[in-house]
């Protein structure tokens, strides 16, 4: 079971790891998501990715101030560094994770 405790630790051993926030009720974070796990995947596969129900873990949501899915944010190094939340897209979202993720991992 997911837990507030178990994303900070998450966050303490990895040295990049995304959250992607969800619920069940939204069609366009399930349609991002496999597009998103698959960018990940093939451009950035050191980075932990993670999905998050809002509906069953709202102490994380609000812990990481998420009120709108879908939410994706990206922690480097233990900081978020990025922040999407409801309109963005799979190829901004790459764009914007390749200069750190090849300054922390080149």
């Amino acid at each position: 079971m997911l837990s507030l405790e178990n994303t900070q630790t998450i966050l303490e051993k990895e040295s990049v790891v995304a959250f992607y926030f969800t619920t069940y009720e939204c069609n366009v974070a399930d349609a991002m998501q496999p597009k998103l796990l698959e960018m990940f995947a093939k451009e950035y596969p050191k980075i932990h990715f993670l999905e998050i129900n809002t509906y069953e873990n709202p102490d994380i949501s609000a812990h990481y101030q998420v009120f709108t899915v879908p939410t994706l944010l990206v922690f480097f190094e233990g900081k978020e560094s990025l922040r999407k939340a409801r309109n963005f897209s799979v190829a901004e979202v790459q764009k914007d994770l390749e200069r750190p993720y090849q300054l922390l991992f080149s």
